[in-house]
């Protein structure tokens, strides 16, 4: 019986169960998935191959502190572009992490984007600049 594990938000079929401890970013864990699912994208459809690697950088600045407040809506779009125009299983659910954390623990990004400071310990420099773009969803 799968309805109980989809009712959660679980993705059935994808043979994880993840034991996250109490003391982890939930930022940083999403920006670590991010980073594996932009690397395994097979870059067919656009909207996978650069939106995933696009959340993966906004995630990227918002944990080395670099975030802004504009941030959260740009990923926001993001998160409703991506599974919208990919092809395959893998383009809609590869945003699942990030809607996930952010239903759960929003308080953390605006700790990282207000307060420029992770929950549990120092924040970590993945990147030492801001990426400036122009380009927005519509």
């Amino acid at each position: 019986d799968f309805d109980p594990i989809e009712e959660v938000g679980a993705i059935v079929g994808s043979s994880i169960i993840e034991l996250i401890p109490s003391q982890t970013s939930m930022v940083q864990w999403v920006m670590e998935r991010t980073q594996y699912l932009s690397k395994e994208t097979c870059g067919k459809c656009v909207p996978c191959r650069v939106g995933v690697k696009r959340i993966e950088g906004i995630l990227e600045g918002i944990v080395s502190g670099l975030g802004i407040d504009g941030d959260l809506a740009v990923l926001d779009e993001f998160a409703q572009y991506v599974p919208n125009g990919s092809l395959c299983g893998y383009g809609i659910n590869a945003v699942n992490p990030l809607k996930t954390v952010k239903r759960y623990w929003p308080d953390e990004f605006q700790l990282y984007i207000d307060e420029k400071r992770a929950p549990f310990g120092p924040i970590i420099p993945v990147r030492a600049h801001r990426f400036v773009t122009k380009h927005v969803l519509t």
